[in-house]
């Protein structure tokens, strides 16, 4: 059992590696920590007028120095197949002969992920080992790939997110995130975006709190089950060789860590979103987690409605706001957008009186 839970931790920190290697700068192919690129969040004017109510500090009585966003339980959000793109790929991986097959000597278990995922070649899985990672999935009680969302974790384990944006002011997104241009874009540079992330709450920083890049290509896929490969042999072959072994609260710590993970890799045919995700885990029997009810003031922090089927949870003020970096896009068909222009600045010059984000009409020829 000691041999177990060792090979175990391995396969945890190899998970955990790669998932904060997707939030580093030096992995990042679109830089989302570089000064000069910018995040982006879409949503309806209605939504934004939503948005800065919620923020406002209610026992100060003014507004923070950003905004607080919701995120949502991954479980409801607009892509059928949320969470499940990294494991499907197994599915499509094709039955190749020996001499089709890459050179593995390149990708040894002891590289890093971050030097792992910043090779260029285009790796991809052989069938036979796209077939013992399921049937290690199977083990772990992931019933086939298309393991749904929230359903890979344990029962009141919650995933939320938090999308984001490397593009603004562009169609297809305006088209379905924001109100099909009748919206409104929050633009902000990252970087100060992610300084705040990391400068939120009182030390020591909470670092539940930062932002990663979604993974659409197949090659990303396969180079990240390549690097979980040795660990899951480990572990197959120390259960194989007994049988009795009770490994159940280990299935389920990798089973946590796993669905992580899985939340950072998408289908291809999103890619054009370049979605970078605020995301972090929460219990629902957390301390901080009630239930809303009539007789229940609902809490700052996380909440499920009364029906039990939804649950929420709010970033950091964090995002937009204060900061000369920060702008509001009006869409490209609003109606009378010019004189929205004024009034939105004039409010949130109300809201931060130093540093007023800007107001901008959409170039984007769509009406």
């Amino acid at each position: 059992m000691h041999e177990l839970c060792q090979s175990a931790c391995g396969l945890k920190k190899r998970i955990k590696e790669i998932f904060f290697s997707h939030a580093r700068k030096e992995n990042s192919r679109e830089a989302i920590e570089n000064t000069e690129s910018f995040i982006s969040h879409f949503t309806t004017l209605d939504g934004f007028m939503k948005i800065c109510k919620s923020s406002l500090c209610k026992s100060k009585k003014k507004m923070p120095e950003g905004l607080r966003l919701f995120l949502s339980d991954t479980t409801y959000l607009n892509d059928p197949f949320e969470g499940d793109a990294l494991y499907e790929y197994l599915d499509s991986v094709p039955d190749r002969s020996a001499e089709h097959q890459r050179e593995r000597n390149s990708i040894r278990e002891e590289f890093s992920p971050l030097e792992f995922h910043q090779k260029q070649d285009s790796y991809s899985l052989n069938r036979s080992e796209a077939d013992e990672i399921l049937d290690f999935l199977e083990r772990l009680g992931v019933k086939g790939t298309a393991a749904k969302s929230n359903g890979n974790t344990a029962i009141n384990e919650r995933i939320f997110v938090c999308s984001f944006t490397s593009r603004d002011d562009y169609l297809d997104l305006w088209r379905a995130y924001g109100n099909d241009g009748n919206g409104v874009c929050l633009s902000m540079k990252a970087g100060e975006s992610i300084k705040r992330l990391e400068n939120y709450g009182e030390p020591p920083r909470n670092p539940d709190y930062q932002l990663y890049r979604v993974a659409y290509d197949n090659a990303e896929k396969a180079r990240t089950w390549l690097q979980l490969l040795p660990r899951i042999r480990e572990i197959v072959r120390l259960v194989k060789d007994d049988q009795g072994l009770d490994w159940s609260n280990v299935q389920a710590e990798i089973l946590s860590d796993l669905t992580m993970l899985s939340h950072l890799y998408k289908h291809e045919q999103y890619s054009s979103e370049g979605e970078v995700r605020l995301i972090r885990k929460a219990h629902i029997a957390d301390s901080n987690v009630l239930f809303k009810s009539k007789n229940k003031k609902t809490p700052e922090h996380l909440h499920v409605d009364v029906t039990g089927n939804r649950v929420f949870s709010y970033s950091p003020p964090f995002f937009f706001g204060n900061s000369v970096n920060s702008r509001l896009i009006i869409g490209p068909k609003v109606p009378d957008g010019k004189r929205l222009r004024v009034t939105l600045s004039a409010y949130l010059k109300t809201l931060w009186p130093k540093k007023t984000p800007r107001v901008e009409l959409s170039t984007v020829p769509y009406q």
